[in-house]
C-alpha cells in the first residue's frame, strides 16, 4: 500500500512538473512516441493551452520532437525459409538435400540459417559464396541429425 501511494505521489510531481517545464514535457512526449500513444495515455496535458503555447509553437515542438527523439524502426526481419533442410536430410538423404539447396539463392540460403538458428555467433550471414553457405547448411543438420544417436537403441 505504500508503493502505491509513492507511485501516486511521483506520477503527480511528474505531471505538475510537465505543465509548468515545457522542455521536460517535450522529452516525456519522446518517450511516448509523440503520437496518437501519447495522448491516450497523458491524459489532457497534451493540450497545448495547457502549456501555455500557440498552436504553431505545439505543431513546430511535434514536429522536432518526431524527428529528432524517434528514431525510425528498420525492419531486419527475413523471409521464412522455402523448406526445412533437417527433414529432407532424415526423409531423402544428403544427395537430394544438397540438390535442394543448390537451386537455391544466397538470399535465400541465409533465410534457412536464420529461421533454424544455424548461425548463433554471426559469422556466417557475412559470407557471400554460395558454396560455403551450403557446406555450413549440410554440416549443421548432420551435426543435429546425429546429435544423441549414442543414446537411441537400434532395432
Amino acid at each position: 500500500m505504500k508503493t502505491k501511494i509513492q507511485l501516486t505521489q511521483l506520477l503527480e510531481v511528474i505531471l505538475h512538473e510537465m505543465d509548468s517545464n515545457k522542455e521536460f514535457a517535450e522529452k516525456i512526449r519522446g518517450i511516448f512516441n509523440a503520437d496518437e500513444q501519447s495522448d491516450q495515455i497523458s491524459g489532457d496535458w497534451n493540450r497545448t493551452e495547457d502549456r501555455g503555447l500557440s498552436t504553431e509553437d505545439a505543431a513546430n515542438n511535434e514536429n522536432t520532437a518526431t524527428s529528432s527523439t524517434i528514431p525510425k524502426k528498420r525492419s531486419r526481419k527475413r523471409n521464412a525459409a522455402l523448406f526445412n533442410p533437417e527433414t529432407i536430410l532424415e526423409e531423402q538423404g544428403e544427395s537430394v538435400l544438397l540438390e535442394s539447396l543448390n537451386q537455391l539463392e544466397v538470399d535465400q540460403l541465409k533465410d534457412i540459417v536464420s529461421e533454424f538458428g544455424m548461425d548463433p555467433g554471426k559469422r556466417v550471414m557475412r559470407l557471400r559464396k554460395k558454396e560455403k553457405f551450403i557446406s555450413h547448411i549440410v554440416d549443421v543438420v548432420n551435426h543435429r541429425v546425429q546429435k544423441g544417436k549414442a543414446f537411441r537403441r537400434i532395432n
